[in-house]
């Protein structure tokens, strides 16, 4: 009688949260799990060759939000090439950002919070799942993305990272502080010298389509190829999920709707923005300058190029991208 799969957890090597103890950790809780660490996304893939092959199951997968997606990328990847299932997926939260740990009801971080995840995720039994749907953005996917002040930020904060990584105050320039200092030493000045707004297109692509409502109820339908936007725009961004990184309940709506994702549009100025920071954190910021739809399939066009960003990682700049639900949702161990 063939034994039953053993546990594999791969981890993002250079995540905030990954180190001896977190390791120690692991070994100690889920004594017969192969810890797989990946250097990076290239890397990836020929670890997820690794644990689909023998197989393992459940795969525990640590890291930030951006590692993440590029785990579930690699390992999706690997099964249509060696055409086998997914096995069973869980998030380990180790990164800086964690929004999709913490959809999946990983609501604290540290030591005690992560030991309980190993023991649940561990243990033989039933266990909750949560379908993750995930935006298609080109060939990547993620359960947010945009562009506009987010790519912006995103790209200011990973040049800022790179350029303090031989510096002595390198520390400062991680998570948190990281992008807080990025954001006041490039982000801000940026805008100083170039405009903060760019004029957008934004088009209906799919079947369902609403104007969302601050109070959630939702607009009559839309058409397939109706003009959602127009005009000139802060950011322009979608998410399957509420969150962003750190909390931030920046999309209430994303799960209005099934297989849906929540648009948002801010024609907004930054310091307006910033001045809102904690109604916006909290979900509940709903000012004229914003605009909400519930949608599953959306072409953006801007006048210039812009920055982008997949899954909390800067994706460079493009001036046309579409934002797509894919078809096949993610079941993901969840908490609770």
């Amino acid at each position: 009688m063939p034994s039953a799969p053993q546990p594999a957890v791969l981890l993002n090597a250079h995540a905030r949260n990954v180190g001896p103890q977190v390791l120690k950790l692991i070994e100690q809780t889920l004594p017969e799990a192969a810890v797989f660490l990946s250097y990076n996304l290239s890397e990836a893939q020929e670890l997820a060759r690794k644990i689909l092959t023998v197989p393992h199951a459940p795969v525990l997968l640590g890291g930030g939000d951006g590692t993440l997606m590029g785990f579930v990328e690699a390992l999706l990847n690997v099964s249509k090439q060696l055409n086998k299932p997914l096995p069973e997926l869980g998030l380990l939260r180790l990164g800086t950002g964690n929004a999709i740990a913490r959809w999946a009801g990983q609501t604290h971080g540290g030591k005690k919070a992560l030991l309980k995840t190993l023991q649940y995720m561990g243990k033989a039994g039933e266990k909750n799942y949560k379908p993750l749907n995930l935006i298609e953005f080109g060939e990547r996917l993620a359960p947010f993305a945009g562009i506009g002040l987010d790519g912006r930020v995103l790209l200011d904060y990973m040049r800022f990272k790179e350029r303090a990584a031989l510096k002595p105050w390198k520390h400062l320039a991680i998570g948190m502080k990281g992008y807080v200092s990025s954001v006041a030493l490039k982000t801000i000045p940026y805008y100083f010298s170039h405009p903060t707004r760019i004029q957008c297109r934004i088009e209906n692509g799919g079947a369902k389509a609403y104007r969302v409502y601050p109070d959630g109820s939702l607009g009559p339908p839309l058409e397939r190829g109706a003009l959602l936007y127009e005009g000139r725009a802060t950011m322009a961004a979608a998410s399957t999920i509420p969150f962003y990184g750190y909390g931030m309940r920046m999309f209430p709506f994303a799960e209005r709707l099934p297989h849906c994702m929540h648009l948002r549009i801010f024609n907004c100025s930054i310091p307006h923005i910033l001045l809102n920071l904690r109604p916006l954190w909290k979900g509940t910021w709903f000012p004229q300058g914003v605009s909400d739809f519930v949608v599953e399939d959306v072409m953006l066009s801007c006048a210039e190029a812009v920055p982008c960003q997949v899954g909390g990682d800067a994706a460079g700049e493009c001036n046309r991208i579409r934002l797509r639900v894919s078809p096949t949702p993610i079941p993901l161990m969840a908490m609770g």
